[in-house]
């Protein structure tokens, strides 16, 4: 992406202005609204016309999504898809995968609104099919896309140099929306209903982002200096896990919460190695993993504890985070071991996680609800 499209990809998020602009190269235009609204009084709004971004500190963070090397989503306990290495690989029994497409690049994220309409995005390219893999249309990733998540065959949003983009033609283009900045995630589950993270905030709009309410502000010390690792929704609530960017004695940062679409978020997972101690919210791991949300208050949360063997681990919180299971390991006899990339589940009991080492990739399958794994596949990592 050249600096000229860059500036003006963030520009939607942080300029004044009002009006459109196209850039000729990408086909990215920035669009802004004149339309404000007064902000009800015991919540903190953020128009799309506002100039600016909502508060954040100075940040030097890490990025992210800086070492993310593949994804998995599973959209039905038979159906599902993967990024293992450069190849996309799906099923369609929920037990044998196949590639269904090889890229030029590894690609890092997956995302299917359906069982046939699948987007796959990487640094340099977009990869998407309307028949569940059987075809690709491949074109360059203008601007390049992070976190892609489609309500629709047509309608997504993603992330983009820290810029919230929005598309409606199915990632063909991708135009820039105001929203708090920087943003490090995005989530919709209807194409009105929809949650944000920042840095330490999470927001949720109930207008497709036409304005944008404060749900959140992490105060906690898990939170002070990183970033939003992912965010996640469901028809009623947001989830989010943030990443503190600083760590000790193997420990690093870590505390997710679940914040109600009816106002309210609450602890569901820390690592309780920082002060002060939130007694009944350990999370799984000295470190942490990915995690999956299954329905309103109930989710899967991994965690990684190297270079202990097995040095993975899984719970699933229920009950908004007041139900909490066992914690599994979760074995992988891969030398080194394998650290967890991403985990996808479709109920309490079934779930899919895909984890990687140097040299290769593996998806590992759980029907009891991560007591027991096994081996679906392996591929090469690059």
């Amino acid at each position: 992406m050249t600096a000229g499209a860059l500036a003006l990809l963030v520009a939607g998020c942080s300029s004044g202005s009002s009006g459109t602009t196209t850039s000729p190269t990408t086909g990215v235009s920035s669009t802004t609204s004149s339309t404000t609204a007064a902000a009800p009084k015991t919540s903190t709004t953020v128009q799309t016309s506002a100039a600016g971004c909502a508060p954040e500190p100075p940040s030097d963070r890490p990025d992210p999504y800086g070492t993310q090397v593949g994804w998995i989503q599973m959209v039905s306990s038979t159906r599902g898809y993967a990024v293992v290495g450069r190849a996309v690989v799906g099923t369609t029994d929920g037990r044998r995968w196949t590639v269904l497409y090889r890229a030029p690049e590894p690609p890092s994220y997956v995302n299917a609104p359906n069982a046939n309409d699948v987007l796959v995005t990487g640094p340099h390219i977009v990869a998407a099919s309307s028949d569940g893999g059987a075809t690709w249309t491949v074109q360059p990733a203008q601007p390049a896309i992070r976190k892609p998540h489609f309500v629709n065959a047509l309608l997504g949003w993603a992330v983009s140099a820290r810029a919230l983009v929005r598309s409606t033609d199915g990632a063909r283009s991708w135009h820039a929306q105001r929203a708090p900045c920087p943003v490090d995630g995005v989530c919709f589950d209807t194409a009105r209903d929809g949650w944000l993270a920042t840095h330490r905030a999470v927001f949720h709009t109930a207008d497709g982002g036409a304005q944008w309410t404060q749900a959140l502000v992490a105060i906690d010390a898990n939170a002070a200096y990183g970033s939003a690792l992912d965010l996640q929704c469901s028809p009623n609530a947001g989830w989010v896990l943030f990443g503190g960017g600083n760590g000790a004695a193997g420990h690093e940062a870590y505390v997710g919460y679940r914040c109600a679409a009816s106002g309210g978020c609450a602890i569901v997972v820390r690592n309780n190695f920082m002060a002060p101690a939130v007694p009944g919210k350990d999370g799984p791991g000295a470190s942490p993993g990915p995690f999956s949300v299954i329905d309103d208050h109930t989710a899967a949360f991994v965690g990684y504890t190297g270079p202990v063997d097995p040095p993975m681990s899984i719970m699933i919180v229920g009950n908004d985070g007041s139900a909490r299971g066992a914690v599994h390991q979760v074995p992988d006899p891969s030398s080194p071991p394998a650290t967890p990339e991403a985990v996808s589940f479709t109920s309490a009991s079934r779930g899919w996680l895909l984890d990687s080492t140097s040299s290769e990739m593996h998806i590992l399958a759980t029907t009891d609800g991560g007591r027991t794994w096994s081996l679906q596949y392996r591929g090469p990592a690059s």
